[in-house]
């Protein structure tokens, strides 16, 4: 990447490259301008990236659907590690000309897991487990680039049924029955989807498994890696939740199951109650009651701060130092990330072809500048290490 540029757009159009020997004029691909968007852990990410052509002709069948890929160098600590956001282009829009006679395009990129949410289907899936349920979908609608990284593996159903619904909305239902969380890991020219059930197996983006707090402007604009803003926030949630069910082979059979994890404070005593808890099987009903007492005290805590680290992404950890706040001073998983990111080398004049990212995030002020002029900030929501990040299950039937 030449010297004067901090990011890359990768298109099945002409690269930026070109633009070392080419005018803008003359050049038929996509330069990068901007970037806004967020990845989340358990939802499929959503990045807007803005770019700007010498042709107004560009085609949106030629590039729906189509892998796009973006590589930034934005951490001058690290200038040998680059941050990869890909997806599949899932929206295409034409939004004219600048001053200077450049023309604007939008390009809206999601994982292929997006595409699942494109099919509706109605069937039974017999004698399979949840992993092998999923594993098929996905293999079906080739979405290959997955792994699994579970500490325990769901059983199998006797039968499992979708009805009239997506399989997007399908997967993810099962999924957050069983307690899975799901996030996406960057790489150059692909995203793979990473699913997991406990926060032991998530891991930092390398070299950020430390980030420090320096709540100094100075330092916004250094194009380093910081941490420059933290704000908590504790509730009240239930400190526990009970389930039962029936099994009609054995209809006296006593299927209560309770999970309690108080909180230390005066009103930690709240308790939930669900029918039915869709088991037969008493330790299969602990196991269940377990996730979903995890599931209302995710709540209990929520964390926002604002990063300049261009590495991390939703499923990264790190441990925060340099807080005046000694209890703050821990490990964190990041469970969604909310990106704004500016161009360097084709700046238009008038108008800010960024508009939305400044609306949405309101930091301009905060990106963390690189020597040429471009900008990288995050907003990170964050949970414990010790917390909970799995989803409320949603409801539909028994199976």
């Amino acid at each position: 990447m030449p010297a004067d540029r901090f990011a890359l757009l990768k298109t099945p159009l002409p690269t930026e490259a070109a633009l070392d020997t080419t005018p803008m004029a003359d050049f038929k691909g996509l330069a990068f301008m901007a970037l806004s968007g967020h990845d989340s852990l358990s939802r499929c990410f959503e990045f807007d990236i803005s770019a700007i052509s010498g042709t107004p002709d560009l085609k949106s069948n030629d590039l729906l659907g189509q892998e796009v890929g973006l590589k930034l160098t934005a951490d001058r600590d690290n200038p040998d590690v680059a941050r990869f956001f890909h997806g599949i282009v899932d929206g295409f829009r034409f939004a004219g000309s600048d001053d200077e006679g450049h023309w604007l395009y939008h390009l809206i990129l999601r994982p292929r897991l997006w595409l699942l949410g494109k099919t509706t289907d109605n069937r039974i899936f017999q004698e399979m487990t949840v992993v092998d349920i999923v594993s098929e979908i996905l293999d079906q609608h080739g979405c290959t680039d997955y792994e699994w990284n579970l500490l325990s593996k769901p059983p199998q159903r006797d039968y499992c049924v979708q009805y009239d619904e997506s399989d997007l909305n399908f997967v993810q239902r099962l999924l957050e029955h069983e307690g899975i969380f799901y996030f996406f890991r960057f790489e150059d020219g692909k995203h793979a989807l990473v699913l997991c059930d406990d926060v032991d197996k998530l891991k930092p983006a390398a070299p950020y498994g430390t980030l420090e707090f320096r709540d100094s402007r100075a330092d916004r604009h250094t194009g380093t890696g910081r941490i420059t803003r933290f704000s908590r926030v504790d509730s009240i949630v239930p400190g526990s939740h009970s389930l039962t069910d029936y099994d009609f082979e054995k209809p006296s059979a006593d299927l209560t199951a309770r999970s309690e994890n108080a909180l230390d404070h005066s009103e930690s005593g709240g308790a939930r109650y669900s029918y039915p808890g869709n088991y037969i099987e008493h330790g299969r009903g602990d196991d269940l009651a377990r996730i979903r007492n995890r599931q209302d005290q995710s709540h209990a805590c929520v964390i926002t701060a604002l990063s300049t680290a261009a590495g991390p992404s939703s499923g990264n950890m790190f441990k925060l130092t340099g807080f005046p706040r000694s209890a703050e001073n821990d490990a964190y998983v990041i469970e969604r990330a909310v990106y704004d990111i500016r161009g360097s080398r084709y700046r238009t004049r008038g108008r800010d072809v960024s508009d939305a990212t400044s609306r949405a995030l309101s930091i301009e002020d905060d990106l963390a500048r690189t020597a040429d002029g471009g900008g990288f900030s995050a907003i990170y929501t964050l949970v414990p290490q010790g917390g909970r990040i799995v989803r409320c299950a949603r409801r539909r039937g028994r199976r």
